[in-house]
C-alpha cells in the first residue's frame, strides 16, 4: 500500500503543477482570401470617421466581396443572431475559452444553429447587413473567457461583453479581476491563422494613428494571447516600416523582457521581426511539447497505479 500511496501523491503533484494552456486560435482562414486586407483595425475610436465609439473588431475585405463564403476559423458550436442596426446577421462560434464573432453577413446558414461546426466550414456569406451604407466586409471579433483573460496577463484595450462601443477600456486591475465565466472583447489579431495586410492607401496610416502602437503594414504575429501592453506606447511603433530607435528597444527590453507584449512589439520592427517570430513559434512549440509530455506522464502514472492496485488485490485474495 505504501507504493500505491507514493504513486497517488506523485500523480497529485503532477496535477497541481499542470501546464498552462494557450487560448484557442483560428486555424483556418475566414474567407476566400484573394485581395484580403484590413480596412479598419481594432481598438481605435472612429468617432467622426465612421460609427461613433471604439471599434471592437477587425473589418476585413477581399476581392470577392458580396456573397463570398464566410468560413468558421475554428471547430466549435455556432449560434446565429440578428441585430437590425449594428451587427446585422452574425454568428458566434464558441471554441473552448474563445468566442469568435462574424458580423454583417448577407446570409447565414441557419440550419447549423446550435450545432458543432468544423474549421473551414461555411457559416454564411459576406455582406453589409445591419449598416445603412458600408463597403462589403466581414467584421471579425474575438472574445476571451474571464478565467483565461486573467491568466493571459493582458493589459491592452479590452472590454467586457455588452459594454458597448462607448464604453471605456478596462484597466489592468479590472482585467486581473475579470469574472471567470464572463466574456471579454480582445484584439483578434494575435489569434488569426495568418497575418493580414492593413490597407495603407488613401492616407490610411494617419487614420490608423490611434491604433495601439500606431500604423503598421500587417496584423500582429500569431501568439494566441491578447497581451500587447507595449503597444500602448506609440513611441515604439514604426510608422515608416523601419525599426524604432535602439534606445527605445533597449529601454523596453529592460522593462518588458520575456513578456508577450514585448515580443509582439519587437515583431513589428523590421530588423528583428523574423527572429522574434521564430522565437515565438519555438516558445509555443515548447509549451505544446511540455503539455503533451505532462499528459503522457500522467497516463503512465495512472497505468502504474492500476497495475499496483491489481497486484494488491491479488495478494489480498491469495
Amino acid at each position: 500500500m505504501r507504493a500505491i500511496s507514493a504513486i497517488i501523491a506523485l500523480a497529485g503533484a503532477v496535477s497541481i503543477i499542470g501546464v498552462a494552456e494557450a487560448a484557442t486560435c483560428l486555424v483556418h482562414r475566414t474567407n476566400s482570401g484573394g485581395g484580403e486586407k484590413i480596412v479598419s483595425p481594432y481598438g481605435v475610436d472612429r468617432t467622426g470617421r465612421a460609427s461613433a465609439g471604439w471599434h471592437q473588431g477587425l473589418d476585413i475585405t477581399n476581392s470577392a466581396g458580396m456573397g463570398d463564403p464566410i468560413l468558421s476559423g475554428t471547430n466549435g458550436t455556432v449560434s446565429f443572431s440578428y441585430q437590425a442596426r449594428g451587427a446585422g446577421n452574425y454568428a458566434t462560434v464558441t471554441s473552448g475559452d474563445m468566442r469568435f464573432l462574424y458580423m454583417h453577413m448577407r446570409r447565414v446558414l441557419t440550419e447549423l444553429n446550435g450545432k458543432n461546426v468544423s474549421a473551414g466550414q461555411q457559416i454564411g456569406e459576406m455582406g453589409c447587413s445591419g449598416l445603412a451604407n458600408c463597403p462589403v466586409h466581414l467584421h471579425l471579433g474575438a472574445m476571451m473567457r474571464g478565467d483565461a483573460l486573467q491568466a493571459s496577463g493582458a493589459a491592452g484595450r479590452v472590454w467586457r461583453e455588452g459594454a458597448g462601443k462607448s464604453g471605456t477600456p478596462l484597466t489592468a486591475d479590472q482585467i486581473k479581476s475579470a469574472m471567470p465565466t464572463a466574456w471579454y472583447l480582445v484584439n483578434p489579431e494575435p489569434f488569426l491563422d495568418h497575418q493580414i495586410p492593413f490597407d495603407g492607401s488613401g492616407g490610411q496610416p494617419a487614420v490608423y494613428g490611434p491604433q495601439m502602437g500606431g500604423w503598421r503594414s500587417q496584423t500582429l504575429p500569431r501568439t494566441c494571447s491578447p497581451d500587447q501592453t507595449t503597444f500602448e506606447n506609440p513611441r515604439l511603433a514604426s510608422t515608416t516600416g523601419t525599426g524604432s530607435s535602439d534606445a527605445a528597444l533597449d529601454s523596453q527590453s529592460t522593462n518588458r523582457s520575456g513578456s508577450e507584449g514585448f515580443a509582439a512589439t519587437m515583431a513589428g520592427q523590421e530588423r528583428r521581426g523574423v527572429v522574434v517570430e521564430l522565437a515565438k513559434q519555438t516558445t509555443a512549440e515548447l509549451a505544446q511539447t511540455a503539455q503533451s509530455s505532462a499528459l503522457a506522464y500522467q497516463a503512465q502514472m495512472d497505468s502504474a497505479m492500476a497495475h499496483l492496485l491489481v497486484e494488491e488485490v491479488d495478494g489480498a485474495t491469495r
